[in-house]
């Protein structure tokens, strides 16, 4: 049973994710999607210390779409050409506004994994060194080479070398499946970016990049525990199957035959190590799992502007999600955990955070 802890609803620091070019539910471009003074007096004022910048992509409107259909919705199936030149130019915009205030920031370079991986490695660095601090990848790939593919290792190299996160996010789905029935869309827009996961960690992808680090954003988390403890079920089976020793093959024993060597550890230890969940407007359900999940694996969003996120009343939100959880709980999920993901310094945030953090 719990408890309310007695340090639950201090002060953290709270780090949002934040979407730009951003809109009004009225239709109206705000000003603070461009300007600097108007974006920190928003985040003040909802009293955030720091932000992760995801591109939108028309949830809103259509006219806030990154450049060739490569923002939130990039699903893979964009021409690599036309894809990787409007990730450029989304990602120049990006490194010229971080340049204020970069201590209050961390933005996200749009990455059309599935083109050139010379290009893309290229644009790994060049992202970092414009100051970019993470990589949003397809959720999706369409008809293009699928994650477990030993081509994009070039590419998880260079992000584990920049230390750079890679993140997946919703909004990617064969919407030509679903007609007019949008509650198919829905129901299944959380499933599809995290099928990334399966396709890294069963080919052994994190035990080639062991610092490599795999984000999934706005996909819920209450899923996390049932996942792993099927994904360590059919591990543990097919490993064992493959060990016996028994004179007769099975099916368990074929599937399993190497696999203990090629992932090195089992899924639940990938996702210890490697994996974290940028947990948008986290519900009390959620936050009751949080331990299965892994406390310091959970990055709390606010998914502004859209209407389903906590803007402008993100301290009811925390209190809401939180409310019986202890400071130093409230703390990791707040901050402390995208801060180390991230790259904030938590100590040049506190004079921020003590003008308006939740309390």
């Amino acid at each position: 049973m719990e408890r309310c802890g007695e340090g639950a609803g201090e002060r953290a620091v709270p780090l949002r994710r934040l979407r730009r070019p951003r809109l009004l539910l009225r239709g109206a471009l705000d000003g603070g999607a461009f300007t600097v003074a108007l974006d920190q007096k928003e985040l003040d004022g909802d009293g955030v210390a720091a932000e992760v910048v995801f591109p939108d992509a028309d949830a809103v409107d259509s006219r806030t779409a990154a450049p060739f259909g490569v923002g939130l919705g990039l699903s893979g199936d964009q021409d690599p050409e036309l894809g990787m030149a409007g990730a450029r130019a989304h990602d120049r915009w990006l490194a010229d506004f971080v340049s204020e205030h970069p201590e209050r920031h961390c933005y996200v370079a749009l990455l059309p994994v599935t083109g050139d991986a010379d290009r893309v490695v290229a644009e790994i660095h060049r992202a970092k060194e414009s100051g970019l601090g993470a990589l949003m990848i397809p959720a999706m790939w369409v008809d293009k080479a699928p994650y477990h593919d030993r081509r994009y290792d070039p590419v998880w190299a260079a992000a584990a070398e920049c230390a750079m996160p890679v993140l997946t996010h919703s909004g990617a789905v064969p919407r030509h499946e679903y007609g007019d029935h949008l509650g198919i869309y829905v129901s299944e827009v959380t499933w599809w970016p995290g099928r990334p996961l399966s396709f890294l960690l069963w080919s052994g992808v994190f035990e080639r990049h062991p610092g490599l680090r795999l984000v999934l954003t706005e996909q819920g988390s209450g899923w996390i525990p049932r996942v792993l403890d099927m994904l360590d079920y059919c591990h543990a089976r097919l490993v064992a199957a493959a060990r016996s020793g028994g004179t007769a093959e099975t099916a368990e024993s074929k599937f399993g035959a190497g696999l203990a060597e090629a992932m090195g550890k089992g899924p639940s230890e990938v996702w210890r190590d490697n994996c974290f969940v940028g947990a948008s407007f986290m519900r009390p359900h959620e936050a009751a799992l949080r331990d299965r999940i892994g406390l310091d694996k959970i990055m709390w969003g606010g998914d502004y502007p859209h209407d389903e996120g906590t803007h402008p009343y993100s301290r009811e939100g925390l209190r809401t999600a939180y409310a019986c959880l202890t400071r130093d709980e409230i703390a990791a999920m707040v901050g402390g955990n995208a801060a180390r993901v991230y790259g904030f310094d938590l100590e040049r945030l506190e004079t921020i955070a003590a003008r308006g953090a939740p309390r």
